[in-house]
């Protein structure tokens, strides 16, 4: 008597697609968010040094007009910065998403 191969049993196939297309999206989950962890380390550095910077400036400020003008031109490159933060952000999420809908039609296509 021989004995089947995991491909001749009804629905092996399927079940071995839908169990590495979750192995898939697993990795592609917790990839993206060491990913996301990483760029929210980067913001936060960003943030301490803008801090730095900010109170470096305000102890050099000869006047409290002094001090608001220079902290005013300072806010043009703290909203830079968080914008380039949160298009990083969503690029991630993005690219996340874009991967995921590549291993939905995959199955999909599978199921067919």
């Amino acid at each position: 008597m021989q004995s089947k191969t995991v491909h001749t049993i009804p629905g092996a196939h399927a079940a071995l697609q839908a169990s590495g297309a979750a192995a898939d999206a697993a990795h592609i989950v917790f990839g993206t968010g060491a990913m996301l962890a990483r760029q929210e380390i980067a913001a936060i550095r960003g943030h301490r040094a803008d801090l730095a910077e900010r109170f470096s400036v305000a102890r050099k400020a000869l006047d409290v007009f002094d001090l608001i003008d220079t902290q005013l031109d300072l806010l043009h490159e703290t909203r830079r910065r968080l914008a380039a933060h949160r298009l990083r952000r969503r690029n991630i999420l993005r690219r996340m998403r874009s991967n995921l809908a590549h291993i939905v039609k995959r199955l999909r296509g599978q199921s067919t």
